[in-house]
């Protein structure tokens, strides 16, 4: 990642136009920075995101709190309903004689005294009432009195009794809601459940529990999300049993359209969600008995200040450290930018062609290894000019050369001579043809001045050259000619191959008894050289004699044998000059049996519609 992060200031430093000591400064400073701000922002985030399922943990806990304070209240409420199913209730709810019934209800009245004291619920509960369904009916409030009509009938009554063994909630402020309690207000919040008979499970009414509102308003506001942060309380069907007007805490509205529908179907759990431009934390979970959902709001900053201030004490340091780096670089850079700044004046002098200059440098560090440098560096380039100036001048005399070989005064009189012989003997045909070779002879090797042609035109001189010569040895010389059509097409030096013909036929047939033949071969080597090979069952020389012709091509010298053309010194040094060092001829030769000579050079592409060259292989001079 570092390895990256430098590849690319590099990159971007290439591309803007300002001294090497700003570019320095501004790398360190960048490759300090940078990993700099990726760990603070790691370690930010790392804690940030710690402190902030702490706090969740924390909120949750908070909320767990209120939900268990919630859930001892309904708890104790739900025993005062369990009383409902005593004996002493069911009897007096099924009882017809007055005097009894005046009895039980003492004794019932008594109970629920009893109940509220030990619960210290005096001033939460208001009334407990028992709803007979043969009539019977009795208020802690009130005393016993007749409900006068059918319980059965009555909707709270039907809701409880879907649901026998649970507590029923009652919110609303309804007609059925009145019968049953007497009472009407709108701080009541009512708990119901049925009365049944413990072992036959016979329903004999209903038992109403009337709770005063400001109990579990109370027990909410008791408990708080920091400063600003509070719980609300909403039933099963989304109203609201308990909401503080405080500042700060979203309207009843937004919560409805914003908050609830994520908590809708869950029991619990905490999230963030931004509200008016403004983050909040929210955590929520469900009371078991009434299936109410707790939810608590905060503002996400004040309870993640701590996070914050970290945050802007982190990019407080971390500007500090910059402008630090930044100062501490520019003295470092001052003591390496000045020596480079000289070696750049020795280069600009070296550009505008003086060549006589050496760096000075005075310390063993990098900034002196490039002073070193630069110093082999223009020796190293003065012998280049030298050894490229005697390049040049060996390339003018070989192309001299190749020019004065093109036309051989002896072959070419030879040739009018075969012409003249033929004509005297009346021998057309023969006359024509030689003209014919002599043409193509001499138009390949003008070929408008190129150094390059096609193997192909090489060979049709070489066919011509041996054609003439046929004419002349008739009785001495075959040969054949066998090249892969496949490299036809690939361009290789002018007289390459013809100055080895003339050599196989002139050293190798000439004075041999007998006809001889001369064997020409191409084909690819590899996937980058061509190999050529010019042979003959000439009298071939002993290895004395072959070690001297070795020595001999390769000296460094041009001549022409006007005898016998372009020497296979000359061939063999043309190669060198234009293919590389690595190219030229071998030699093998044996005494009776004959000679060979092979020639390797790199495969050469002509580009189409293009006059260049296209090497598949590098020159290496």
């Amino acid at each position: 990642m570092i390895r990256f992060l430098e590849e690319l200031i590099l990159k971007m430093m290439n591309k803007i136009n300002v001294s090497i000591r700003i570019k320095i400064i501004v790398i360190f400073v960048l490759s300090t920075i940078i990993p700099l701000g990726v760990f603070g922002a790691i370690s930010y985030i790392s804690y940030f995101n710690s402190m902030q399922e702490t706090i969740s943990k924390q909120t949750s806990e908070i909320a767990n709190q209120l939900n268990q304070n919630l859930e001892l209240f309904f708890s104790n409420i739900n025993k005062i309903l369990d009383s409902g199913n005593d004996t002493l209730i069911t009897d007096y709810l099924g009882e017809t004689d007055p005097n009894k019934k005046y009895e039980y209800a003492k004794e019932i009245g008594f109970r629920f005294g009893l109940y509220k004291k030990f619960y210290s619920f005096e001033s939460i509960v208001i009334d407990v009432n028992i709803v007979g369904l043969k009539g019977n009916s009795i208020s802690e409030r009130r005393g016993v009195y007749n409900y006068g009509l059918n319980l059965k009938e009555n909707l709270i009554f039907k809701k409880a009794l879907a649901s026998p063994d649970k507590v029923n909630i009652i919110l609303e402020e309804s007609l059925e809601s009145k019968l049953l309690r007497k009472i009407s207000s709108e701080n009541v919040l009512s708990v119901a459940k049925i009365i049944r008979r413990p072992l036959t499970k016979e329903v004999k009414g209903l038992i109403l529990v009337d709770i005063d509102r400001k109990a579990i308003e109370e027990i909410c506001s008791n408990i708080k999300l920091g400063n600003t942060g509070r719980f609300i309380v909403i039933d099963q069907d989304g109203g609201f049993i308990y909401y503080p007007n405080f500042v700060g805490m979203p309207s009843k509205a937004i919560i409805e359209k914003e908050i609830l529908k994520s908590v809708n179907g869950q029991s619990e759990g905490y999230f963030t969600q931004k509200i008016n431009n403004e983050m909040y934390f929210t955590v929520y979970n469900t009371l078991e008995m009434p299936g109410w959902k707790i939810i608590g709001i905060v503002k996400l900053g004040e309870i993640m200040q701590p996070a914050y201030e970290i945050k802007k004490w982190t990019i407080i340091i971390e500007i500090g450290l910059v402008l630090a780096v930044i100062l501490l670089y520019s003295l470092i850079t001052n003591s390496m930018t000045i020596p480079i700044m000289e070696l750049r004046k020795k280069m600009k002098m070296v550009e505008l062609g003086d060549m006589d200059v050496e760096a000075k440098y005075t310390y063993n560090d990098e900034i002196s290894d490039l002073s070193k440098g630069f110093n082999i560096m223009i020796v190293k380039i003065k012998e280049l000019i030298r050894k490229n100036a005697i390049h040049q001048e060996n390339l003018k005399k070989s192309e001299f050369k190749v020019l004065q070989a093109q036309i051989n005064p002896h072959f070419l009189y030879n040739t009018l001579d075969a012409i003249v012989w033929s004509a005297e003997a009346d021998n057309k045909k023969e006359v024509v043809n030689i003209a014919k070779y002599l043409s193509d002879f001499f138009r390949v090797a003008l070929s408008k001045g190129r150094e390059w042609i096609a193997v192909k035109d090489e060979i049709l001189h070489i066919e011509s050259y041996l054609s003439i010569q046929k004419v002349r040895y008739r009785d001495i010389l075959e040969y054949t000619i066998d090249i892969d059509p496949r490299i036809m097409d690939y361009r290789i030096l002018k007289l390459t191959l013809q100055p080895l013909v003339e050599n196989a036929l002139y050293h190798g047939l000439k004075n041999k008894r007998g006809g001889g033949l001369i064997r020409i071969t191409g084909r690819k080597l590899d996937e980058v050289n061509l190999i050529f090979e010019v042979s003959d069952n000439g009298i071939g020389m002993p290895s004395d004699k072959l070690e001297n012709l070795r020595r001999e091509i390769n000296k460094e010298e041009f001549e022409i044998d006007m005898k016998t053309g372009f020497g296979l010194s000359n061939v063999n040094q043309r190669i060198k000059l234009y293919y590389g060092k690595q190219y030229g001829i071998t030699l093998t030769s044996e005494p009776v049996i004959g000679t060979k000579i092979n020639i390797i050079v790199p495969i050469i592409e002509k580009k189409p519609n293009s006059n260049e060259m296209e090497k598949t292989s590098g020159k290496d001079t």
